[in-house]
């Protein structure tokens, strides 16, 4: 994990820049699941998806959470209104049930534990919130380890969504 965090943090100036369309591709494939409630970003990094649900009038309450404290300053300076907080989505700082939705974009193949992550959202989680999560194609195992997880975890997947213009699969799971 140690790993992770310094890549992070080293890039956390640029990453806008050299991720920032290849992000937003995967924010058009999964928005149209989300709704009015209150959205947990797990691995939120600098805060672009909290800039897309506004730019799309997505109407819901943001947090994100993120390992890398340089990514969480830069997402502190430059986005309005959104909550930023340093931390480890396998032990997240908040209660059980308050969440509506929890979205994992560009995380899971970052982690060490998948089942952990899944089990602290199915925890944060609300009874019917739902669970989006992008996983590599190119990284068929890591497709299913989610889906293992999260079935071992009691959630119901509701959609798999894929465009040819993206490498990664949208999961879309419910509480």
């Amino acid at each position: 994990m140690r790993d992770v965090v310094e890549h992070y943090d080293a890039i956390s100036s640029v990453y806008d820049e050299l991720y920032g369309e290849e992000q937003r591709r995967k924010y058009e494939l999964l928005y149209r699941f989300l709704g009015r409630g209150l959205l947990l970003d797990a691995g939120c990094g600098t805060g672009l998806l909290w800039e897309f649900l506004r730019s799309k009038e997505v109407c819901c309450r943001y947090i994100g959470i993120d390992v890398s404290t340089r990514m969480i300053r830069v997402a502190r300076n430059r986005r309005q209104r959104g909550c930023f907080l340093v931390g480890c989505v396998e032990y997240m700082p908040f209660r059980s049930n308050v969440f509506d939705y929890v979205v994992a974009v560009t995380l899971i193949q970052n982690l060490l534990d998948i089942g952990a992550f899944i089990r602290e959202a199915v925890r944060v989680l609300k009874k019917g919130g739902v669970l989006l999560v992008t996983v590599l194609l190119k990284k068929r195992s890591l497709v299913d380890n989610v889906l293992e997880a999260a079935s071992r975890n009691g959630l119901k997947l509701k959609r798999r969504v894929w465009e040819p213009y993206s490498a990664d699969e949208v999961l879309v799971f419910v509480k």
